[in-house]
């Protein structure tokens, strides 16, 4: 539902005004246009046939079916006087769904009840004052009146229904919330028991989305198990959710019970009534499996898509969960010699002489209970031919040891119900008090008892207490699922984050990771959980599809370290679909993933055998490409036992568990990492908004910054599209940045944004300002340009080590490649005094190289280090060593030998103990340097000889001969005389004569570009020379490995 389409309507209703001598009518077909664009299945029929209590001018209707009735009124007419006339008396008497517009407001009844009001636009004079921030509350109340009544019987319209029906009630209890910090309400106690005994960070908003799906689906629920002659309503809803569920029962009863605040009643009446116009089977029996959850995750995409990005509520697709399943029946059977697998029924006595059954399922992240419906699936076929004997076994056997943790309650609701509708299926006698043991909790909380809580707390507190006994004396053999991905993590609580600590040390050292964001992901702190509780039980299987990074990040290498230790066997099946490292396949084909997402995945079986700590467990790894539909097949068709297999043999320090030549891992650590050569060192700049504090000149700069801060926060979000704020970013806070530097023109600096691109930005040095990171220890002593700095990534995802460039300004984080795991990190040759504002003078100049670095350096070529110009072979300086430094990352040989190593960790540099060698590779670095600052004369070797418009239209390569080719910017205009090899060079990740085009792309090229455009055609050419040179002196001094 995009902008055009209010543009279009205000344009319309602008032309009408422009007119004059307009009247109601003149305006309706514009109205009529506008609802219709909404649902290709509403129609707006005008004038329809008379009823009973008069003519409105529109009949609606939604797939045919009648919906209600729309009146307009003239532009800009007073609707509070309409409202209490005669015929809109009579309207709202007689017709129970109908709205009242006079085309800029627009007020919806409900059984003559004032429902929602929303102003779009305001007139004055015959000129609109658009208010675009209202769309979205105008769209709700259309959708809102458009199932108002409507016959559904398709998931879709169902979904939307109570999506929107949804929304009004999260907004009701939003505003009842924020009544309740003056007068506590019963809403507000059940938020702090919420808080006291689930998630101690929950925000009344969460509070508020979380009762408003439950209630949703809830109602769904209800309706689907209420017998279909039967009518639903709000007072007994919660009779009729199952016994399997008497948590869900008593809460349910508690928030649609008498204390239902009114302003919410009418909305739950009128879902209800939404329910009970519903063709149920008709809703169901659209989707061929799980049903229930398909239908959740429709629901989701109309009521807040955003949701499933945050929380991680994506259906596991069933090939995948059936491959998991199949999986860990096998292992059971196959290494700890189960018969039966997971339907072993087979019993051990604990600690306490207690008789427990030996397999024990948990899924911690149950969502909407999909693994645990394939189990009990799984199960069910071992029972062929002996269906009888089906419900004993599961009220023995089966539900005492089959549990399943979730935290949010919509997707809790949802799992009842797919695994009460899946055992009724089955067979299974649902009369029986037996409860299912899925439970509302975090498995992320360390285990204690609640007691003496408030009512609605206390019933909270026995789903805890019972999920507090299965997480510490049950003994877990199997934990199985597909925990949430999620970086900002909610689950904060000092025991799992004292758990994961156990990541942040690789053979008992600690990691020294300046950036362990990651290691704080949702999926890595389960995977900890399910490590522990495995650990607990001193046996078992951990089986979880999770986010593949940890498998080769440097990052993670402590927590690779860590699980080596603590299981037998790990298998991992690499499912790839890394879009964000734009994975293809090994013939060069496009990769899918298994869910719709970005993030590349991997199902991966940790098995351990016995109690002891491992000396060194059996790895073992597969990768599966190709597409969606492909993967599918072979996880339906296949489990672990039919998996192609290798061993492979993860070595400090990285302990990657995906396969690696390692060959000459020796010699290439025997060189120093970036981090060991540079004492100060960081990321480069985030901006959080390229497009606004990114200019093309110092003037925009100074023109932007004055009008940003005139502006209030709001304003200039909307005319500069700023989008919403964010932790770190936020309009207000840098437009404060702005002012309290008193806009000094001073502080406008060049930004070295992209290969030879240079730019210009505002920079205070104040983190979370008008740049989101300035790097301020790093960029000072880079804001004066009297400095270099060394610039080059610390991971290489998906791309080849290209990644070497130099830059006297400060620097944007995505420099080398638009992926955020390959950002440029930026080393400078000097540091400022220590007084943090004056630049060492070029005469004594405090260099930023660590002592021992340069140590070895004088003791393999026995010479002295000066801080200052060498003037002989018998010292060197420090552009000495920037130089020898960067001969090396340009040099072919380097980057093919070690470019397994380099794709996943800070480059390595090897010091010769060849004086010539040295100085030689050196100087060659030099000229390298300055040829990439631009510093060195070089000869213009391309020509520009058409005459045209100089603007970039579309760019394009044609190879004339020889391959030597034209780089065309538009249909006429075009640079003659550059190499193929030129064209095609790369720095990072990008192709540098294709980058610098495309980003100005529509833009008029000055005689200035087009200049420098020669220029840096000129210099690659001659770069790629130096690279071939390079290489020629380490061959003719004894090639590789450097001596």
């Amino acid at each position: 539902m995009g902008k055009d389409l209010f543009k279009n309507y205000f344009n319309g209703l602008e032309k009408e005004l422009e007119i004059g001598n307009f009247t109601e009518h003149s305006f309706r077909p514009i109205l009529k246009n506008l609802i219709q664009s909404i649902d290709k299945d509403i129609v707006a029929i005008n004038e329809p046939q008379r009823i009973e209590s008069g003519a409105p001018d529109f009949l609606i209707t939604n797939s045919n079916f009648p919906t209600g009735y729309i009146e307009t009124k003239k532009v800009g007419m007073d609707l509070d006087e309409v409202e209490e006339n005669e015929q809109l008396t009579r309207y709202r008497q007689g017709i129970s769904n109908l709205v009242l517009t006079n085309y800029t407001e627009f007020r919806w009844y409900s059984s003559g009840t004032l429902i929602l009001s929303v102003e779009i636009a305001t007139v004055n004079k015959n000129k609109l004052n658009i208010r675009p921030k209202q769309y979205d509350d105008f769209l709700q109340l259309i959708r809102g009146f458009l199932v108002s009544f409507a016959r559904i019987d398709t998931p879709e319209e169902l979904a939307k229904g109570m999506a929107t029906y949804g929304i009004y009630i999260k907004r009701e209890l939003q505003q009842l919330l924020k009544q309740s910090k003056k007068n506590v309400n019963s809403l507000r106690q059940q938020l702090e028991g919420f808080r006291l005994i689930l998630l101690e960070e929950l925000t009344e908003d969460q509070l508020s989305d979380m009762y408003a799906q439950t209630i949703c689906y809830g109602l769904f629920a209800a309706r689907i198990s209420i017998p279909e002659k039967d009518v639903l309503t709000r007072h007994n809803s919660s009779d009729v959710i199952p016994k399997t569920n008497p948590f869900l029962r008593k809460m349910f009863n508690q928030i649609v019970g008498p204390e239902l605040h009114d302003n919410i009643i009418w909305i739950v009446d009128d879902l209800v009534k939404l329910l009970n116009s519903t063709d149920i089977n008709k809703v169901l029996i659209s989707s061929n499996e799980d049903p229930i959850v398909h239908f959740y995750e429709t629901f989701l995409s109309y009521y807040d898509a955003s949701i499933k990005t945050l929380r991680g509520v994506y259906f596991t697709p069933k090939q995948v969960v059936s491959y998991m399943v199949k999986s860990v029946d096998t292992i059971l059977k196959n290494n700890f010699k189960l018969e039966d697998g997971l339907a072993d029924s087979s019993l051990i006595t604990n600690k306490n002489d207690k008789k427990l059954h030996r397999v024990q399922i948990l899924d911690p992240a149950t969502g909407t209970g999909t693994f645990l419906n394939e189990i009990i699936n799984e199960i069910y076929k071992s029972f062929e031919g002996n269906e009888g004997m089906w419900s004993g076994y599961v009220f023995k056997h089966l539900l005492p040891r089959l549990y399943g943790f979730e935290l949010l309650m919509a997707p809790y609701t949802v799992s009842h119900m797919n695994l009460s509708l899946r055992l009724q299926k089955s067979g299974y006698d649902l009369s029986n008090d037996e409860r299912l043991r899925v439970y509302l909790t975090n498995s992320l909380e360390e285990a204690h008892e609640m007691i003496q809580q408030p009512l609605f707390s206390y019933w909270l507190a026995e789903e805890a207490n019972a999920a507090r006994e299965i997480k510490s004396e049950v003994p877990v053999m199997v934990v199985i699922g597909n925990p949430p991905y999620f970086g900002d993590s909610a689950n904060n609580n000092e025991w799992i984050k004292s758990l994961v600590q156990d990541y942040y040390s690789v053979d008992n050292k600690p990691l020294n990771e300046s950036n362990t964001k990651w290691l704080q992901d949702d999926y890595v702190k389960f995977i900890r959980f399910g490590q522990w509780r495995i650990e607990q039980t001193g046996t078992g299987i951990l089986a979880f599809i999770t986010n593949h990074a940890y498998l080769d990040n440097a990052t993670f290498r402590g927590m690779r370290n860590n699980l080596m230790k603590s299981f037998d066997e790990i298998f991992v099946l690499n499912l790839h679909g890394n879009a964000r490292k734009q994975e293809k396949t090994p013939e060069g084909a496009t990769d899918e993933n298994v869910f719709d997402i970005e993030q590349g995945v991997a199902i991966t079986f940790f098995i351990k055998h016995n109690s002891k700590i491992s000396e060194r467990p059996a790895i073992y790894y597969s990768d599966l490409w190709g597409k969606q539909t492909e993967k599918y097949n072979f996880l339906e068709n296949n489990d672990l036992s039919s998996t192609d297999w290798v061993r492979i043999n993860p070595i400090e320090p990285h302990y990657l568990f995906v396969p690696h030549d390692t060959s000459n891992y020796g010699e290439y650590k025997n060189g120093w990492k970036m981090t060991e050569i540079f004492n100060v060192y960081s990321n480069g700049i985030v901006t959080a908004r390229d497009h606004f504090t990114i200019n093309w000149s110092p003037d925009e700069v100074m023109n932007k910054i004055i009008d940003f801060v005139k502006l209030d926060p709001e304003s200039a979000r909307d005319k500069y599209e700023l989008r919403n704020d964010v932790r770190d970013w936020k309009v207000q806070l840098a437009q404060k940045d702005v002012i309290d530097s008193k806009l000094n023109p001073e502080l406008i600096k060049p930004i070295m944004y992209r290969p030879f691109d240079i730019r210009y930005t505002y920079y205070t040095g104040n983190s979370r300002g008008f740049l989101c990171m300035p790097r301020k220890k790093v960029m000072d002593n880079l804001v004066r340009g009297s400095n270099i700095a060394l610039i080059t990534s610390r991971l290489t995802k998906g791309e080849t080590f290209k990644h070497a460039y130099v830059s006297r300004t400060i620097t944007d984080a995505a420099l080398l490649s638009s992926k955020t795991s390959n950002n440029a990190f930026v080393f400078p040759l000097h540091l400022i005094d220590n007084d943090d504002s004056v630049l060492i003078n070029d005469l004594v100049p405090h260099h930023n190289f660590n002592h021992k670095f340069l140590e070895d350096i004088e003791n393999k070529l026995d010479i002295k280090f000066v801080k200052r110009k060498r003037i002989n072979k018998k010292e060197f300086a420090a552009k000495d060593v920037l130089g020898y430094i960067y001969a090396l990352l340009h040099s072919n040989g380097f980057r093919y030998r070690y470019n397994e190593y380099l794709i996943r960790d800070y480059p390595y540099i090897p010091i010769t103990s060849n004086n010539d060698l040295f100085f030689r590779l050196s100087e060659l670095g030099i000229q390298l340097v300055d040829l990439h600052l631009l510093e060195n004369q070089v000869n213009i070797v391309t020509k520009f000889p058409i005459v045209g418009t100089n603007k970039i239209e579309k760019i394009v390569y044609k190879t004339e001969n020889n391959n030597i080719g034209r780089i065309y910017i538009n249909k006429k205009q075009y640079f003659e005389n550059v190499d193929k090899e030129v064209w095609s060079y790369d720095i990072g990740g990008y192709q540098v004569c294709e980058k610098w085009l495309k980003n100005r792309k529509h833009r008029v090229l000055s005689y200035e570009d087009l200049l420098h455009y020669q220029k840096v055609v000129s210099m690659i050419k001659e770069s790629i020379q130096l690279g071939y040179r390079i290489d020629d002196v380490i061959e003719l001094n004894g090639g590789w490995p450097i001596q």
